[in-house]
């Protein structure tokens, strides 16, 4: 049940209504009397695309960099909140400070290069058409071998029919043979 203090109203058609708190009827507005939740009118409004102004600095995932240091072949990355990320050159490659610092940040992100391989596997457009295309072909390969042995079991039962024919001819020739004498 609603009560009156539930539901907007107008006097007339050019003013604008004032919702309440539950619930709000639209038939001063419209011709219909209809009765929409006070959550959904916010919900409504809320989904409604605003323009707003983008904000002056970006959400933080990372703390500050503090400083980056490049001793060895190995990249270090120390960081606002005391701590430190280093990774460092395989052997045979060339050193890259950018790449460095981008895997330092990577794994300061997910915590590991693995997990952060893992992830960037997992969702490698390339790499998910090629694993469809192996499941594929594993199930076509499984499909051929299983028509390959129907194949083989249906002519073993055709050669066993086949002898059973002949050696019932075998048997009426010589059925014949004794009948004829």
């Amino acid at each position: 049940m609603m009560n009156d203090a539930s539901v907007f109203t107008t006097s007339s058609m050019t003013e604008l209504p004032t919702f309440s708190s539950t619930a709000c009827t639209v038939g001063d507005v419209y011709p219909y009397s209809v009765t929409i939740p006070a959550e959904a009118v916010g919900v409504c409004l809320a989904s409604a695309p605003l323009k707003t102004k983008a904000p002056e600095e970006p959400a933080k995932l990372l703390p500050d960099i503090l400083k980056i240091a490049h001793p060895n072949n190995t990249t270090v990355v120390h960081w606002n909140d005391d701590t430190t990320t280093s990774v460092r050159l395989m052997p045979g490659e060339t050193y890259d400070k950018y790449a460095a610092f981008c895997a330092c940040v990577v794994k300061k992100l997910y915590g590991s290069t693995t997990r952060a391989k893992k992830i960037c596997d997992k969702y490698d457009f390339e790499a998910m058409q090629a694993k469809e295309r192996e499941l594929r072909e594993k199930e076509e390969e499984k499909l051929r071998a299983k028509a390959k042995r129907r194949l083989k079991a249906r002519i073993k039962r055709r050669a066993r029919e086949l002898y059973i024919e002949e050696e019932a001819r075998k048997l009426a020739a010589v059925t014949a043979l004794k009948a004829d004498k």
